[in-house]
């Protein structure tokens, strides 16, 4: 039995080539790091299979640059489509049009994508919800909920592009701490 070892021993040659020696390969599952790994793997099957039955919300005032940055960004850094978005107060205004482009450089288009009114309907159908604008903009179902993480992210509608690049790689920060 000289197979049980964390590190494999230094034998002398004589024991390995004795006729009553039979070799045979180390039991790794036996070793301090098989077994820590053993738990890990389960673990993070586990996480992952949580993280893909959530329904993300992210919700802003106007579902015009905020939100719509966090869902596309949280769907192609997750590799899902588990995310979606939705306004407290959505316009006919156009967004800002330094969003196509600080977009694109991450490879998203959205120039298709509707902006979208929050209603408790689209907000019961969220597992989880982040509110990327101030409370004082949301409706008391959103107010009174436990499901409800807020994000501090300063409104970048009237911005030039400089301020909207800055607002998505902290919407992105955001976005990579929680998957």
């Amino acid at each position: 039995a000289v197979d049980v070892y964390e590190t494999e021993p230094k034998l002398p040659q004589e024991l390995i080539s004795h006729p009553s020696m039979l070799p045979t390969p180390h039991i790794a599952a036996m070793t301090e790091e098989a077994h820590k790994n053993m738990a890990i793997m389960p673990a993070k099957k586990l996480i992952h299979t949580i993280q893909e039955e959530q329904e993300i919300l992210f919700v802003c005032m106007g579902n015009s640059e905020r939100s719509a940055i966090a869902e596309t960004l949280y769907n192609k850094l997750s590799q899902t489509h588990r995310a979606y978005s939705a306004g407290t107060n959505v316009t006919t205004s156009p967004r800002n049009s330094h969003i196509y482009e600080i977009l694109q450089e991450e490879n998203i288009d959205i120039q298709n994508k509707q902006k979208q009114q929050l209603n408790e309907e689209l907000f019961n159908h969220a597992t989880k919800v982040y509110v990327l604008c101030d409370k004082k903009h949301c409706p008391e179902y959103v107010i009174n909920s436990k499901k409800v993480i807020y994000w501090d992210v300063k409104d970048p509608y009237d911005e030039d592009k400089s301020f909207l690049s800055m607002t998505r790689d902290i919407i992105k920060k955001h976005i990579e701490e929680i998957l």
